[in-house]
């Protein structure tokens, strides 16, 4: 039986520039897949500060981090986060870590100033948190 940890995941909306919080946001946690079509886990609303409430997610053991080789410390999820009169924002390739809370910042676009920002497109913003591939980890690790 393989062991396995728990990582926690906050996600924190506010307007572009953190400026407002906002709240009654929809966030959906799926599992990771490239095209952001994984297997919804949990779908969570923000509060009055922008927050979500927390997520537990199955994160490989925090002793996994302690051994050479090549497997990967960390779980991989996608948040999608969606209001009214804003872009639709994803985040693909979230990082969790076992027993760790990690919060991610999603800055809302509002529609109306959505032809300024870089990667908006068809009424999404599309932001690939973890995009090295295994040939650029392997370096990295070499260099380590």
């Amino acid at each position: 039986m393989t062991e396995e940890g728990r990582g926690f995941l906050r996600v924190r909306v506010t307007t572009v520039g953190e400026s407002l919080p906002l709240e009654n946001v929809i966030v959906i946690i799926s599992d990771y897949s490239e095209d952001g079509e994984g297997a919804v886990l949990y779908t969570l609303r923000t509060d009055s500060g922008g927050l979500t409430q927390t997520a537990s997610l199955p994160a490989p053991p925090a002793s996994m981090s302690q051994q050479p080789g090549s497997v990967q410390p960390y779980a991989l999820y996608n948040v999608t986060v969606l209001a009214d009169g804003y872009y639709t924002v994803e985040n693909i390739g979230v990082m969790v870590f076992d027993r760790v809370v990690a919060v991610q910042p999603v800055n809302l676009v509002p529609l109306s100033e959505a032809e300024s920002v870089a990667g908006a497109e068809n009424g999404r913003v599309i932001i690939v948190e973890n995009n090295r591939n295994d040939t650029e980890r392997g370096d990295l690790e070499a260099d380590a």
